[in-house]
């Protein structure tokens, strides 16, 4: 059904699909509202799914050039074997003032640090991290950021160039 429903929503808006070379894409959001008529703290008992789906820009707004990032220190963007490796309002909510902060600076974007020892860079704010360094693909290997599919993507072009790829 979720498949279905991508294709489906992707289908009968093919006309806001903006141009190829743009940069720009059809941003594809599936969503799951808990909307039982209940007042607390426990999983609802009905759910709504729908799939909104508009044009976008590009994600970012100098292109794939570099730009200039900040650690935040004093904000963690999930909390170890929390809710950060689910695509979830609450962690969004979660980086809103490390992101400002970042943007008051001026900088781009924040990475944000392990949450338990503040030792290793956990994820950008934007998206997960990876670095190269001596021919190895290097990416965090952590409970509290979103698996991604870019990221499991490049690891496999990385090894597949003869590229060493390390999570940790």
């Amino acid at each position: 059904r979720f498949k279905e429903a991508i294709l489906k929503v992707v289908k009968l808006n093919e006309r806001f699909i903006p141009p190829y070379e743009t940069g720009a894409s059809l941003y594809i959001r599936p969503l799951l509202i808990g909307t039982s008529a209940q007042v607390g703290v426990h999983p609802a008992e009905e759910y709504m799914f729908v799939v909104f789906v508009t044009p976008v820009g590009p994600y970012f707004k100098g292109g794939f050039s570099t730009n200039p990032y900040v650690i935040i220190r004093e904000f963690d963007r999930a909390a170890p074997h929390g809710t950060g490796i689910y695509k979830v309002g609450g962690n969004y909510a979660a980086s809103l003032r490390a992101n400002k902060k970042a943007h008051d600076l001026g900088y781009s974007c924040e990475f944000y640090l392990d949450a338990k020892e503040k030792r290793y860079i956990d994820e950008c704010g934007a998206a997960n991290f990876f670095g190269i360094k001596d021919n190895t693909y290097i990416t965090p290997k952590s409970s509290s950021i979103l698996p991604s599919i870019t990221n499991k993507s490049l690891m496999q072009l990385a090894e597949d160039m003869g590229i060493k790829v390390e999570r940790r």
